[in-house]
């Protein structure tokens, strides 16, 4: 623990932060999902509900979204399979087992998109239903569900 004046060696706070890195990266990582989150929905809300555009307009937009969030997501879990990837994540996470963590990062099946940070968007009336990925944690963070 820290004293609350300040006065400590440089080696207190290396060890303080290193004790620390796991927390401190959880809530770093946290703040990226809510701005990254955010600003998705708010470009996607400015993309689907342009009132200049026509309906079939629109409508393609959607499937480009929809595209672009499938291509994301082909290439999150390709990622996370990559034996190099996952070698750096179990080294950030100081495990010496690389089995250990492997069912907590796990992205397999399918996801819900019930972000703790942004509703989903509306279209008009009617709840926006689509499916866009959530970005996945770096090595080191675990999300909070």
């Amino acid at each position: 623990q820290l004293s609350a004046e300040g006065n400590y060696t440089e080696s207190e706070l290396e060890e303080y932060m290193k004790s620390h890195k796991k927390v401190m990266i959880d809530s770093l990582w946290k703040l990226n999902v809510a701005d990254i989150e955010s600003t998705l929905s708010r470009v996607c809300e400015l993309v689907l509900q342009d009132p200049t555009a026509k309906r079939e307009e629109l409508r393609a937009r959607a499937k480009g979204l929809k595209t672009l969030g499938k291509i994301f997501q082909k290439n999150k879990i390709a990622s996370e399979s990559d034996p190099l990837v996952r070698a750096e994540l179990h080294k950030l996470n100081g495990s010496t087992s690389p089995k250990s963590d492997e069912a907590s990062h796990s992205t397999f099946g399918p996801q819900e998109p019930q972000s703790p940070y942004v509703e989903a968007p509306k279209l008009g009336e009617e709840q926006f239903n689509h499916y866009f990925p959530r970005p996945a944690p770096p090595p080191g963070a675990q999300r909070q569900s």
